[in-house]
């Protein structure tokens, strides 16, 4: 007894700074002893792969992070399974990626934005965010002089990490033609791209983009307050692009963010969400977290992760707290009272009828993939991520 006593309190001594904790074992939950002392055996006998320090560790991590996200950014036409005909009725892009990245600098103007729409015999073409208020509003100096273009469901899409402007576009058409195939009304498709290009080092990279992302959600709250506070809204984030739609909640909620806030104006009062992969922590949303303010905003959300996402499993290296787990790896928290709490003072939202937050693993059809495509090809939840955007109930 005395024997196992003390070599638990070995382990614990050497499970700490090496965060062993974090070692993947196939199959294996990481709190069975077997393979720590498997680990253990290991470590005292090949003492010199822990000789280096911390700097050694992270570089081997870096390399890891590196192969893996190479991995998921391969890309292939030929894997788009989905129907070429099917569209959104409009389709729009809002970038921020020619604006500053930094919190203090960044212009939360609108009009800074520089916007494109998308037409099929003519391919991307230049606008304005006048132009797009114009189509959203329905009024009479809209590109198309269309009053029923106000009647759209709105959609925005926040991309993720590593996603140069032509892949952007590419993905922002792929996904609105998956949403087409369900939609039982005619929506306009918004595409909020932000510079979120690959650098030499992907660990520094990762890094710094997680702090770019934040600077997103002052710009997307920016652009949110221009949207009609009597239509629907649905905002679908990927990985990073969850920790902005997240943030620009959050700032619309009266929070601070990158040391800013925003004026709280008009808002859509109804605001769906679904998030692919999230790249927040977990209890961000919880009373006292980073995004807390982000919860009184949404009537909903649907939340798809993966417990086995490769890249998210390491989600400690870009987070304050080196024992943070990812939403898109393990579920958001939310508040105890959130399920049930009534319309913010003075709109006119009735209680919801139905399940505020639906979160599912798709862990045994995803595998070892942090890849958005096949949320979106091989797993058979994303039809409720995309039906609660389009209000499919």
């Amino acid at each position: 007894m005395i024997g196992a006593a003390f070599f638990q309190h070995i382990w614990k001594c050497i499970e700490s700074p090496w965060n062993i904790d974090r070692v993947e074992f196939k199959d294996a939950s990481y709190s069975n002893s077997i393979y720590k002392w498997i680990a253990f055996a290991w470590m005292i006998s090949v003492p010199c792969a822990f000789a280096g320090d911390s700097a050694s560790l992270e570089i081997a991590e870096e390399e890891s992070i590196h192969c893996l996200i190479q991995e998921q950014l391969a890309y292939s036409d030929t894997s788009v399974s989905c129907d070429s005909k099917a569209a959104a009725n409009e389709i729009w892009e809002i970038s921020t990626r020619h604006l500053p990245q930094s919190g203090c600098r960044a212009p939360l103007d609108a009009s800074n934005f520089k916007v494109s729409r998308w037409q099929s015999d003519r391919g991307w073409i230049e606008s304005s965010f006048e132009q797009y208020m114009a189509s959203v509003l329905g009024s009479e100096s809209g590109q198309d002089e269309d009053a029923a273009s106000s009647e759209l469901h709105n959609i925005i899409y926040v991309h993720g990490n590593w996603m140069p402007a032509d892949l952007t576009r590419e993905r922002g058409l792929l996904i609105s033609r998956y949403l087409a195939q369900r939609d039982h009304s005619p929506f306009r498709f918004t595409i909020f791209s932000w510079p979120s290009t690959r650098e030499k080092h992907a660990l520094a990279d990762v890094r710094e983009n997680a702090i770019v992302a934040e600077v997103q959600g002052l710009y997307l709250a920016s652009f949110l307050q221009h949207m009609p506070a009597e239509r629907r809204l649905g905002i679908i984030g990927f990985s990073y692009g969850a920790r902005a739609v997240t943030g620009a909640l959050h700032a619309l909620g009266g929070g601070t963010l990158c040391g800013r806030t925003v004026t709280v104006g008009s808002y859509p009062q109804e605001i769906r969400i679904s998030l692919m992969a999230a790249a927040i922590d977990r209890g961000w949303l919880l009373e006292g977290g980073r995004h807390q303010f982000a919860s009184q905003r949404i009537i909903s959300i649907v939340n798809l992760y993966n417990s086995n996402d490769p890249v998210l499993r390491r989600y400690h290296l870009i987070s304050t707290s080196s024992r943070a787990t990812a939403a898109g790896v393990a579920g958001l928290v939310l508040p105890r009272n959130w399920l049930n709490l009534p319309p913010a003072e003075g709109t006119a939202v009735a209680t919801p009828n139905y399940v505020r937050l639906q979160q599912y693993d798709c862990r045994s059809q995803l595998g070892r993939s942090h890849d958005e495509r096949s949320y979106y090809r091989e797993c058979s939840c994303t039809i409720h991520l995309m039906d609660h955007v389009l209000w499919n109930d």
